[in-house]
């Protein structure tokens, strides 16, 4: 996968393993600044060295004491995930979630404050990202089962500003259909055609 398509499935990368080979590997500190992980991952990105990349972002994955709400940092403390091509911070995402599928760590109890808390700063992220960002940040924070008024209110956003496409995909993605009424969705599904 080039740093340059920050798809969230290639087929030619399983998402059951570590890349780094060597699970107990750290050359970023534990509690590593979010923001200074993204610094050090920079360069690479440039480099376009996918490898080694992957290896340096999962060893950071693993130090970062709460790798959800540091991503939620990063995407917040940076400005280059809300320009038009490729970014890193899109990357990171998708490569998160691709590192915590293979390792099952402790996450908030669905409907806990914790989950509720993140999957706000999630919602309010969503509502500025590009579509790349839509897939990781719905499946990282469970946001299709995060409060409905706020992802309902941005979808009816996309819908005024014109942006039909993205509209049902992140309805799809979140499983709003139930809550738009069917004058909504049939306007969202006549203009994507």
């Amino acid at each position: 996968m080039d740093p340059g398509d920050p798809a969230c499935d290639p087929a030619s990368d399983p998402a059951t393993r570590d890349p780094t080979g060597d699970p107990t590997a750290q050359s970023i500190p534990t509690g590593q600044d979010p923001l200074l992980f993204l610094q050090s991952l920079q360069m690479l990105w440039s480099t376009r060295e996918l490898r080694q990349l992957r290896e340096e972002a999962w060893r950071g994955f693993a130090a970062l004491d709460d790798p959800l709400t540091s991503l939620l940092d990063m995407l917040d403390g940076s400005q280059g995930w809300r320009g038009r091509g490729p970014s890193l911070e899109a990357w990171v995402a998708c490569e998160l979630k691709r590192w915590l599928q293979t390792r099952p760590r402790p996450r908030p109890a669905q409907g806990s404050p914790g989950l509720k808390q993140l999957q706000a700063r999630a919602v309010r992220v969503l509502a500025e990202s590009p579509p790349s960002l839509v897939e990781p940040l719905v499946s990282i924070f469970q946001l299709q089962d995060a409060d409905r008024s706020p992802l309902l209110a941005h979808i009816h956003r996309l819908h005024q500003e014109g942006r039909f496409k993205e509209a049902v995909v992140l309805g799809t993605k979140l499983q709003l259909q139930p809550d738009l009424d069917f004058e909504t969705v049939r306007v969202l599904l006549v203009q994507t055609v």
